[in-house]
């Protein structure tokens, strides 16, 4: 590029989309569940609790993915965490309480951080 950035929007060098990860370990998830339950070895209801784990791992993705999203990805992942704890029986529902207090804190130290553009700019 002629004004010295080596920024491209939407270049995937450095990671893969987070909506592509997502969707491919929830397929990958479901299917091996899905198997696994053929066989009986799994009965798919036992695992109804965990479904907090999918925005987890999407929490996870964002944060790593080619668009790092930072704030989006911590805030879906401390959300994740409280309903898993939640619904493991590790938490009340005053965990919620602290989850929203957890984001609200989280969203104002990271407004003025441009970590989520990330870090490969030269000027």
């Amino acid at each position: 590029m002629k004004d010295g950035s080596l920024h491209e929007p939407n270049s995937r060098a450095h990671g893969i989309e987070p909506g592509a990860a997502v969707g491919g370990l929830v397929l990958i998830v479901l299917g091996v569940f899905f198997w696994l339950q053929g066989w009986d070895q799994v009965d798919i209801v036992d695992l109804v609790p965990y479904w907090p784990v999918i925005l987890i791992i999407s929490g996870l993705a964002n944060l790593f993915g080619a668009r790092r999203r930072l704030r989006k990805g911590l805030s879906l992942a401390v959300v994740g965490g409280a309903f898993l704890l939640y619904n493991l029986d590790y938490a009340d529902w005053p965990i919620f309480l602290v989850a929203a207090g957890v984001a609200v804190l989280l969203k104002g130290l990271l407004e003025d951080r441009r970590w989520c553009q990330g870090s490969d700019r030269h000027a």
